[in-house]
């Protein structure tokens, strides 16, 4: 998680030197120096394939609350009834 809000805020902020620097420390305690562009580039790469199912959930958020079930129907690639 902490890696995946590292690339997150890369991402938004057009990686700039300061983007994460809390989570950057945080992340140097968890895993070693050498792990730690693995982990943000993992992470990069599941929010990268993940985002077309972020638009979709958020689409739908915006239209009305959602239940579990809509949630599912989503990760799924199925339309909501309106």
């Amino acid at each position: 998680m902490v890696a995946a809000g590292i690339a997150w805020e890369r991402a938004m902020q057009a990686g700039t030197e300061d983007t994460a620097a809390g989570d950057m420390r945080w992340l140097r305690t968890l895993v070693t120096a050498a792990e730690v562009p693995a982990c943000i580039r993992t992470a990069e790469a599941m929010l990268v394939r993940l985002a077309p199912l972020h638009g979709r959930v958020t689409r739908a958020l915006a239209e009305r609350d959602l239940t579990a079930r809509d949630v599912a129907k989503l990760v799924r690639g199925e339309r909501l009834a309106l």
